[in-house]
């Protein structure tokens, strides 16, 4: 594990070590049927049953956790996880000096929840008594996909690479199917952000508010996470030289957990953590593709009719409002078909 210069040097785990016991509460879950263990849970739905390990750090936990999350992702082209969390004020406090979950509750007690300050809720209202602070947004990377025939417009343009072999296609399987895993997406970090910016009152930007993300931010997502005013980073692997330089432009902090004894650890929790809910990979793909044949008959009636108002020099044109038009106190024109193959597609 590797810090910034200005962050708190925190414990590798022996890697010869036991995995943590697994409550017997917990085993009794796999007796479950199948089709309740893939209802129980969805993506960008964070788990609520998971105790924070006393073994651990608290940045080691929350890593635990977001790994946890990640394998809700529906994405075809990787699962990843992002946690931003408001920490209470030992763990802040602790950053100078013991970090382990053991210092931080006191004889096993929760850490102490502090109102929200957009809405004056308080611990009672917390939908995360188990975590400690407060988490503030997450969320797993997310398709957008899209209908046929933008996605036949948009993959017939790809060349094939050198040495590139045409993706067989399945028997009976449609389109939106097959150009899955080319469907443009949000990541993780991103769309934690942008719920968090529609979201009445909340704000990322705190003191120590720290972003716990399953992979180093690429380098769209790591400007996101300091221009909103996230202090802290803590996630696995190394990130690139630019995006440390970012972080030390910014005074942010960034905790990598980059041994790989001490990866295989955590991702040994995770991995029992599923297992005593008779978590496997059936259960896992069910999920996914159920999640993709939903997104199919929603998006089944294809692209609305595209919308093309320039705004006229002779129309009184009110102010710009959120989505871009202008707000007037006229009933807008209706639009005009856009000619073939001049339509654009908007995000």
């Amino acid at each position: 594990m590797s810090t910034s210069p200005a962050s708190a040097t925190a414990p590798i785990l022996d890697a010869s070590a036991p995995p943590a016991e697994i409550a017997a509460s917990e085993i009794a879950q796999s007796g479950t049927t199948f089709e309740e263990r893939v209802a129980a849970y969805e993506t960008n739905v964070l788990p609520d049953d998971y105790d924070f390990d006393p073994a651990f750090t608290v940045d080691e936990n929350y890593m635990i956790l977001a790994l946890i999350y990640a394998r809700l992702s529906v994405s075809k082209r990787g699962n990843m996880a992002c946690i931003i969390v408001e920490p209470e004020e030992a763990v802040s406090a602790s950053t100078a000096g013991d970090t382990s979950l053991a210092a931080v509750l006191d004889e096993g007690a929760r850490p102490t929840k502090r109102a929200r300050r957009e809405d004056g809720a308080t611990a009672a209202d917390d939908p995360f008594p188990r975590y400690p602070g407060r988490i503030l947004m997450h969320s797993n990377n997310t398709p957008e996909p899209l209908p046929d025939e933008a996605n036949a417009k948009l993959n017939a343009q790809k060349p094939m690479k050198k040495g590139q072999t045409a993706k067989k296609e399945k028997a009976n399987e449609s389109a939106f199917q097959r150009f899955a895993a080319a469907a443009p997406e949000l990541h993780a970090e991103a769309r934690a952000i942008c719920v968090a910016a529609s979201t009445p009152g909340m704000s990322l930007c705190g003191p120590r508010t720290t972003a716990y993300i399953t992979f180093p931010p690429c380098n769209a997502c790591m400007p996101l996470l300091l221009a909103v005013g996230v202090k802290r980073l803590v996630y696995r692997q190394t990130a690139t030289p630019i995006a440390h330089a970012q972080c030390q432009l910014a005074r942010v902090e960034y905790v990598e957990f980059s041994d790989r004894a001490h990866d295989d650890k955590l991702k040994e929790h995770v991995k029992a953590w599923w297992t005593a809910r008779g978590e496997g990979k059936e259960e896992t793909r069910a999920r996914v593709e159920r999640w993709w044949l939903a997104a199919e008959k929603r998006l089944s009636g294809g692209l609305p009719q595209a919308i093309s108002s320039p705004v006229d020099a002779t129309t009184t044109a009110g102010p710009i409002v959120g989505n871009g038009s202008r707000g007037s106190d006229l009933t807008p024109p209706i639009a005009e078909a856009p000619e073939e193959g001049n339509t654009e597609l908007s995000a």
